[in-house]
C-alpha cells in the first residue's frame, strides 16, 4: 500500500526542510540513495509560516553554497534587507527602558542580518529540496509512528 521511507521529516518549515536538504546532502555525499520525504499539514508550504524574522544569512552559506548568487527573488530580497539599527527595550506596564548595546549578549545583536518573511523562505527552501530529489508532500498530518520489525 505504501512505499517505504528511508528518512522521514514532519514539518515543512525552514527547519525541517533545511533538514531534509542536509539529509540528502549526506546522503549524495556517501553515494547512497535513499528517499527523503518531508509532509506538513498546510495545504500549501509556507502557509503556517506567516511571521517575519531577523535571520543571519550566513546559514544558508554551509547549507547551501551559491546560494547569494542564484537569482531568486528571495535570495535578492534576503540580501538587500539587512538591519543597519538595532535596539532592545525593557517594558514594564508604564514605561519602556532602551538597554544600552554593551550590555546584549551576542546572539541578541543582529546587525547585518536580513529580515524576511518566513514563508517565502519555506517556499524557496522546498524548491530547493524538491531540486535535490526530496519529496515533499503539503496536506499530510502524521497522527503517530508506526514502526515495523522493532526497526
Amino acid at each position: 500500500m505504501f512505499n517505504e521511507i528511508d528518512v522521514l521529516v514532519v514539518g515543512a518549515g525552514p527547519a525541517g526542510l533545511a533538514t531534509s536538504i542536509q539529509v540528502q546532502k549526506q546522503l549524495a555525499a556517501e553515494n547512497r540513495r535513499a528517499s527523503v520525504v518531508v509532509i506538513d499539514k498546510t495545504p500549501k508550504i509556507g502557509y503556517h509560516s506567516l511571521s517575519g524574522a531577523v535571520f543571519e544569512p550566513a546559514c544558508l552559506d554551509d547549507l547551501l553554497p551559491g546560494w547569494r548568487s542564484d537569482g531568486t527573488d528571495f535570495s535578492t530580497k534576503l540580501q538587500k534587507q539587512t538591519v543597519t539599527r538595532e535596539s532592545i527595550h525593557y517594558l514594564t506596564r508604564r514605561r519602556q527602558f532602551r538597554v544600552p548595546g554593551l550590555l546584549l549578549p551576542s546572539g541578541m545583536k543582529h546587525h547585518d542580518d536580513s529580515t524576511m518573511f518566513l514563508g517565502q523562505m519555506a517556499q524557496w527552501l522546498a524548491s530547493k529540496a524538491a531540486a535535490r530529489g526530496v519529496e515533499i508532500y503539503p496536506g499530510f498530518t502524521a497522527a503517530k509512528a508506526i514502526i515495523e520489525d522493532n526497526a
